[in-house]
Order: structure tokens, then sequence, then C-alpha cells
């Protein structure tokens, strides 16, 4: 794959020393060749992030920073989240084409951007989600891979809400508790569901909110990455109808008491 194909490419390196500040003639060689790669940006991501994952576990960064977070930031201008995220992009597609290699070439064509969303699911989840992206889509977009992984992930979620609600229900029905007893058990299934439900929106709460990389209208002015404002766009929207009903609600409410 592509992160081992890139190791390949030199002969085998000496084992590194994680204490050592310097790198061999071998090492500088390869670490020029990397950050050419990274530079000049060939093929894409997917050479970068291997380039970035090569330099990140072989530490060719310690000559002249000790801290991998550092030499993102002052070699590349990028963040350790961002640099961090190509190289797992790059995981995701090699994990892809192991599995799928019939799909190498339309891969292959995708940008960082269209799938990085499935970085989130474990590699496993990550297949079949791709399969059935493809069944919708001849040319899956990023869109359209976003909003596949938000309803799987969502699922999920509720999956595991269902069976813990179920196992409470279940425990409050045993026929041998007294009446008292029962009594209690609904109580606290009430309760706890009442706690799942809030959980549950604050979930779906954040999932819109995190969606939104910035919240500074001047620095969204100056974008240009189309699939982003869109997907901002629609978070937006939501937060915002989300936030309509829960003003009508309160507002009802205080007036009901009021007239009250």
């Amino acid at each position: 794959m592509l992160l081992n194909s890139l190791s390949e490419m030199t002969t085998s390196p000496a084992l590194l020393s994680s204490s050592s500040v310097s790198l061999s003639a071998e090492e500088t060689s390869r670490l020029h060749q990397l950050e050419y790669i990274i530079e000049a940006g060939l093929e894409g991501f997917l050479r970068v992030g291997a380039a970035l994952a090569e330099i990140r576990s072989n530490r060719l960064y310690r000559a002249t920073h000790e801290r991998w977070e550092d030499y993102c930031l002052d070699k590349w201008g990028l963040t350790l989240s961002r640099c961090n995220q190509l190289i797992q992009t790059t995981r995701t597609y090699d994990n892809l084409i192991a599995a799928l290699p019939q799909d190498a070439a339309l891969l292959s064509e995708a940008n960082e951007h269209t799938l990085r969303p499935l970085n989130s699911l474990d590699p496993q989840l990550q297949t079949a989600t791709w399969e059935l992206i493809r069944r919708i889509e001849e040319r899956p977009v990023g869109t359209t891979i976003q909003t596949v992984v938000e309803r799987i992930k969502e699922a999920i979620s509720d999956g595991w809400q269902e069976r813990n609600a179920t196992d409470v229900d279940s425990q409050a029905s045993d026929p041998g508790e007294s009446n008292g007893s029962t009594a209690r058990n609904e109580t606290t299934t009430r309760s706890r569901r009442i706690a799942e439900r809030k959980s549950d929106q604050l979930a779906t709460f954040c999932r819109w909110t995190n969606t939104v990389a910035n919240w500074d209208v001047e620095v969204l002015a100056l974008c240009d990455d189309r699939l982003c404002l869109e997907r901002h766009l629609r978070s937006a929207r939501k937060l915002k109808t989300f936030c309509e009903l829960f003003i009508a609600a309160l507002e009802g409410r205080i007036a009901n008491q009021a007239r009250a």
C-alpha cells in the first residue's frame, strides 16, 4: 500500500534511536525526498499523507524539532490535527484499496476531503460503508459519503440506547418484585429514558455545531471550498430550526404560566 511503498523506495533504514537528535546521511536524504513530496503535493494527498506518516513514525523531524506538532506547524504551516488527518485519510484509502482493489482507480481520483468522513469508522465498517455508498452513487461525492457515514453512526448510537432501555425494562418487569419495588423501578426507568433523551438531544446538537469548523463570518467569507460551505450552511440551518422551535416552546410555556 502507499504507506508501505514509500518506505520501500529506499534500502532498509537502520533502527532509529528515539534519543538521537541527528540524522544519518541516508535518513537526511530520505527526509529531503519526503519533504519534496509534501511540498510539491505529488499525486495529491495520498503521497503527502504517506510521506507525513513516514516522517512521523521514524521521527525524521528530530534533527530540527523535538515535537512532531512543532515540525508540522513550522515546516508546513499545518496544525497537528490537520497533518494527522491527512495521515489517517491515507490509511483509510489503503484499507479500502486492500479490501476492494477493483475500486482502485475510482478511489485514486477522490480527494482527501471526499474520503475524510470514513476516518471516523472502524476499518471493517469503512469497507462495508464504501460498498453501500457505491450502490447509491456510481462515483460517490463528498456530501453523499458524509451523509451515509452520519446515518450509520447515528444508527449505531441509537442501537446502543435502545439496548440499554430494553435492559432496564426487563429488570423493571421482574414478576418476583413487590409492588413498591416495581414502582421504584418504573420511576428509575422513566428517569433513565429522560436522561437518554437529553443525552441524545445534546449529542445531536453537538454534531451540528462540530460540523462547522469555524464560526467566524469573515473567515467563512474567504473560504473557496464549496462542499465545506454547503456543509456549514446545512448545519447552521439545523441549528436555526432547533433554536426557533426551542424559543417557541419556551415562549408558549411562559405565556401559559402567566395566564394561569
